[in-house]
């Protein structure tokens, strides 16, 4: 069963999430989570972001954002991205620090 766990958290997908949340990667999940409302666009989270002595580029909030997306964790329409509800839990973590 150990080993299981092992190769489960060495799985491809395991480091593929791992990876958005690390680092400037980081960063989209966090605006994310500061601005439950979303925003009506990428280039919206990428100001967010940069207007917080951040500096993200557009390649990195794309890769980031599709990632999310795929994983159900946010909701991405052509009017809005935004935590859905399986993001709530890190909502209440984020505000509970």
């Amino acid at each position: 069963m150990l080993r299981e766990l092992a190769n489960l958290t060495n799985s491809p997908i395991q480091r593929r999430l791992k990876k958005i949340f690390q680092g400037t990667s980081s960063l989209v999940s966090r605006a994310l989570l500061l601005n439950p409302a979303g925003f009506s666009s990428q280039i919206k989270l990428i100001d967010f972001i940069n207007s917080r002595n951040a500096n993200i580029t557009a390649g990195t909030v794309s890769k980031v954002v599709t990632s999310l997306y795929e994983e159900l964790l946010i909701e991405k329409t052509r009017k809005r991205i935004s935590v859905n509800d399986a993001g709530k839990p890190c909502q209440e973590q984020l505000h509970n620090l």
